[in-house]
């Protein structure tokens, strides 16, 4: 069940992709991250395209891995993990007790759990309802978005998040709005009120070849990030790692024949946020 900015009643439950343990990518320490179902944006270079769509149990079907043995017309499923039907429903109780089964984890890296998507705060009731039952037991809440949602949804969150990754998606607004479908005047409105708001804010930039991988772009980029108080910086390379699922989906890949980017060039990039912390 997908629930929108401004809902105040309790979810029953969550509609997400699947929970990802030990994550080290996704906020401090040893993580888990759960990665929410459903997205207002299409960015054309996403490598977890299963979860841009709220639909529950949507079916995805690697050919490659097809043996014709004939269980999935005979049972509904695959042996081999040829078929795969993605989209499950949660409880809030239920996500928690998942999670807590790591907490040992978590505190000795002073990791957590992050929610991810899709786009999370498209279920702000039900990461809010989670959030509240790990925060019970000491669990660090980040949350990771592309922020172009009411500044409500992030009202409901704060009181339980302690840190937001935010994808910005694209410095010039055009652009941002071709390439992903994103209000960037909105995003950056967020952002303020989030930093005006006192919350620990990561600004992630995804480096795309042909879009956002020049030092021109980055010192830009490095010139708003200041303008917007964020000290922190992750640069997120572009690979072609979620190719095979667009196949899965039969949706058509503009990033098919683009090589990812390398380690030489982030270094590069990364030079020109001389304020910040930069990773990558």
């Amino acid at each position: 069940m997908i629930f929108f900015p401004g809902q105040n009643m309790m979810p029953d439950s969550g509609t997400i992709t699947r929970i990802q343990r030990f994550s080290t990518g996704d906020g401090p320490g040893i993580r888990s991250t759960v990665f929410l179902k459903g997205c207002n944006l299409h960015c054309r270079w996403c490598h977890n395209p299963e979860t841009i769509s709220p639909e529950k149990g949507q079916r995805m079907f690697y050919a490659e891995l097809c043996r014709g043995c004939g269980s999935c017309r005979s049972a509904g499923i695959c042996p081999n993990g040829a078929l795969e039907f993605v989209g499950s429903e949660l409880s809030p109780a239920e996500t928690a007790g998942i999670l807590s089964e790591d907490a040992p984890f978590y505190a000795n890296s002073g990791g957590g759990v992050t929610f991810s998507g899709g786009e999370p705060l498209l279920q702000a009731e039900y990461v809010r309802a989670t959030a509240v039952l790990l925060k019970e037991k000491g669990i660090h809440i980040a949350v990771d978005t592309a922020a172009c949602t009411a500044y409500s949804a992030f009202e409901r969150l704060n009181p339980v998040t302690d840190l937001y990754l935010v994808d910005l998606k694209g410095i010039e607004e055009t652009a941002c709005r071709e390439k992903t479908g994103a209000d960037l005047k909105l995003v950056l409105e967020n952002i303020r009120k989030l930093t005006d708001a006192g919350k620990t804010v990561e600004l992630r930039l995804p480096v795309i070849p042909g879009y956002s991988d020049t030092a021109e772009y980055m010192e830009r980029a490095a010139a708003l990030t200041m303008a917007l108080r964020v000290e922190s910086v992750t640069l997120l390379p572009f690979h072609r790692l979620g190719a095979p699922k667009y196949r899965a989906l039969g949706l058509e890949y503009e990033y098919q024949t683009v090589p990812g980017v390398e380690r030489s060039l982030l270094e590069r990039l990364s030079r020109a946020f001389q304020w910040q912390t930069v990773k990558f």
